[in-house]
């Protein structure tokens, strides 16, 4: 087993490199949700399916890294007291700022408030994509409406005579 401080090196180091693949992944997932966004206003649907594959894709690997994240916790708070364990994504950054700070490069603080903003990115443009498919929906259901509006059906029986109640 490695001394404390390089086992907090060593977690400290395995800190970034998750976070740096979490903005990897995070900055991925944003160009194809703006993709999605383009083959939604051109109606590509082959294109659509593409991409929400693709999306599929780097949502497993971001799975996969929240997965490491929480091992990462799990092994730190092996060697930390009950009352100082780790509960949180905060509380693992806020543990290895007493690191970062004898670093004074500060690189997990730095590709977390990263990450956040990607992920604020995401969101917005998930909440336009949203906002254009409502639309469509909405123009889809009126469309329908209207084309059936001032016309009447008939239904014949067996022996050809139209059936009551249908118009």
């Amino acid at each position: 087993m490695l001394p404390p401080s390089e086992q907090l090196q060593l977690h400290y180091y395995q800190s970034i490199d998750i976070w740096k693949r979490f903005c990897e992944h995070h900055n991925e997932l944003y160009t194809y949700t703006c993709d999605e966004y383009e083959a939604l206003l051109a109606s590509n649907l082959n294109e659509l399916d593409i991409i929400l594959a693709k999306k599929e894709e780097v949502i497993d690997k971001i799975t996969c890294l929240e997965q490491m994240r929480s091992e990462l916790i799990d092994d730190i708070n092996t060697n930390l007291s009950d009352g100082n364990k780790l509960e949180s994504v905060s509380g693992l950054i806020q543990f290895m700022e007493y690191y970062e700070n004898g670093e004074k490069q500060h690189l997990l603080s730095k590709s977390n408030t990263l990450l956040i903003e990607i992920i604020e990115s995401i969101k917005d443009q998930n909440k336009k994509n949203q906002l254009f498919i409502n639309k469509a929906i909405i123009s889809l259901r009126d469309l329908t409406e209207s084309s059936s509006e001032g016309k009447n059906y008939k239904q014949y029986d067996s022996q050809g005579g139209v059936s009551k109640g249908v118009r």
